[in-house]
């Protein structure tokens, strides 16, 4: 495992990952600022590599404001709404560095089996992914006539993101 303090190519890195629309936290502060503003990217390298070796996290990293987001247009019930939590951007950029690094060991030692757990891991094909393989799978085996097995796990929420009448439709 990497034990050192943050560098500055994986803050670098790190940063050209982000998105400059995401929402910036509490501060303000956008990840525009850090990528456009070399000498601020040296003070924030700095900040992280003082922060890795007291091991002492700010506590407004661990600050949030939560915002509701709307998934239909009836917004009388409380279950057509879904909480995100918006954090300062510097927070997320320091813990995407330590996130990375242990994935990276993670999965170099084999402690996690990128054949069988892909949500989560950054750069593999995962959740996205899966609705579509699931139904070719479904398809080959109607097409073949042979059977297939399926076991659905959490199918009541599934993030929200599958509707029931989708389901039923597959399968149909």
């Amino acid at each position: 495992f990497v034990v050192r303090p943050p560098t500055r190519y994986e803050l670098r890195k790190g940063l050209k990952r982000k998105r400059n629309a995401a929402a910036p936290g509490l501060n303000g502060l956008s990840y525009v600022l850090y990528k456009k503003c070399p000498s601020i990217l040296s003070a924030l390298h700095r900040i992280f590599r003082q922060i890795y070796k007291s091991e002492d996290i700010p506590e407004s990293w661990a600050s949030a404001f939560v915002v509701l987001l709307q998934k239909s247009d009836d917004l009388s019930l409380p279950s057509e709404f879904r909480p995100i939590a918006i954090t300062n951007t510097v927070g997320k950029v320091f813990f995407s560095i330590m996130a990375d690094r242990t994935q990276k060991f993670l999965v170099k030692n084999e402690f996690i089996k990128i054949g069988t757990q892909k949500g989560f891991l950054f750069g593999v094909p995962g959740c996205v992914e899966h609705p579509f393989a699931f139904r070719e799978a479904l398809r080959t085996a109607t097409r073949e006539k042979r059977s297939i097995v399926c076991s659905w796990i959490d199918l009541a929420n599934a993030y929200g993101s599958i509707r029931h009448n989708l389901i039923q439709f597959a399968l149909n």
